[in-house]
């Protein structure tokens, strides 16, 4: 996982759980991630990779 300014970057995720304009959950091998921010869109698809642009507040793991 890779944070910058407004992006995150994930590597290797499973499928995506939910998606809102404050929140996406996305399931891992090992766990689920939860992205909360506002302004949130996945700008970026490839193979097992995304892209999640907005304004990230917080990542957590569950």
């Amino acid at each position: 996982m890779i944070i910058t300014d407004n992006s995150l970057y994930i590597k290797n995720y499973k499928k995506v759980i939910n998606i809102e304009d404050s929140e996406v959950l996305i399931e891992m091998p090992k766990m689920i991630i939860k992205v909360t921010g506002s302004s949130l869109i996945l700008k970026k698809i490839i193979g097992h990779d995304l892209a999640i642009n907005g304004t990230i507040e917080s990542v957590k793991y569950l």
